[in-house]
């Protein structure tokens, strides 16, 4: 017997262990590799910007001197008055829900358009496409500046501010949703006699609803902190309050209204995350769920 004979056989441990090892020591794929070299490109202009911009430390501390000056002029806080500090709570939110609401009205249609799957031609995708990526290229204060022109100050100039840049995001995230969709709902509509309507009520719009759902919570939290930078271009609020107190060099004031939008912007959080969990609880585990955990499981039994 030769001593190749002799020797004891690999346990299923051992085994399991030279596996993980060999996959340690593996080259890294063609992804890895890109995403190395991205993340390479982004420190150099990161770095490259930094010294562009000729930022250092000497500045910094030559600065404190304003931080202390701006932090005694804005203490004591001054917070507005109960009944008038509801009302622009309330009417900060309605002009976000609004705006909000908007976006998804108009989002549906577009969407539906620009997906290749449901468009109703080549051209029709390409001119809801443009739509979408122009909505999320105009910056939002831009919206609200035309819109100002139009119908003043006031709520309205929010609302249509909020709801035309939204469209950019909801739409797209939407077209992209029902292009994913499983489409044996639809073709069994189809082969049932069911029109384009009827297969877009009954089998896509279902399917669309948790996404489109989830996508308007998330810009209803995002449009509540855009109103407030709105405000400095005349929408009715908070920010509106804020704006006219940054003016008047009022830091006291200034300083307890913006605590008010911290504060409005966490219970905002908190209620929207509450929503998504009990409208999707399905979408909501599954974004929870650690995938190291499943990595571990698969390495286990590797």
């Amino acid at each position: 017997m030769s001593a190749l004979d002799q020797r004891p056989p690999l346990t299923p441990t051992a085994t399991s262990g030279a596996t993980a090892a060999r996959r340690t020591l593996a080259r890294p794929g063609a992804p890895g590799m890109a995403a190395g070299l991205a993340l390479l490109i982004c420190l150099s202009g990161g770095i490259w910007a930094f010294i562009g911009l000729r930022l250092n430390i000497a500045t910094l501390v030559d600065s404190a001197g304003n931080a202390v000056d701006f932090s005694s002029r804005m203490l004591p806080l001054d917070f507005p008055p109960a009944p008038e500090l509801l009302g622009l709570l309330w009417q900060t939110l309605a002009v976000v829900i609004t705006g909000t609401a908007l976006s998804v009205v108009l989002s549906v249609p577009v969407a539906l358009l620009a997906a290749r799957n449901t468009t109703l031609g080549a051209p029709c995708r390409v001119v809801a496409r443009a739509v979408i990526v122009l909505c999320r290229a105009v910056p939002d204060v831009v919206f609200a500046i035309a819109a100002f022109r139009v119908f003043g100050l006031g709520g309205m100039t929010g609302v249509v501010a909020l709801g035309m840049h939204s469209v950019g995001m909801v739409g797209k995230l939407t077209a992209d949703a029902v292009e994913q969709i499983d489409e044996g709902p639809r073709t069994a509509l189809r082969a049932a006699g069911a029109g384009r309507l009827q297969q877009i009520t009954g089998a896509v719009l279902p399917q669309v609803l948790p996404s489109l759902v989830a996508t308007a919570l998330h810009r209803l939290d995002i449009n509540l902190r855009v109103s407030v930078v709105l405000g400095f271009v005349g929408v009715g609020g908070i920010g509106y309050s804020l704006a006219t107190a940054v003016n008047r060099l009022d830091y006291q004031r200034a300083m307890a209204l913006a605590l008010v939008v911290l504060l409005t912007c966490f219970a905002f959080e908190s209620v929207s995350g509450a929503v998504r969990r009990t409208l999707l609880p399905q979408v909501t585990a599954r974004s929870r769920r650690p995938r190291w955990r499943g990595r571990a499981a698969r390495n286990a039994t590797a």
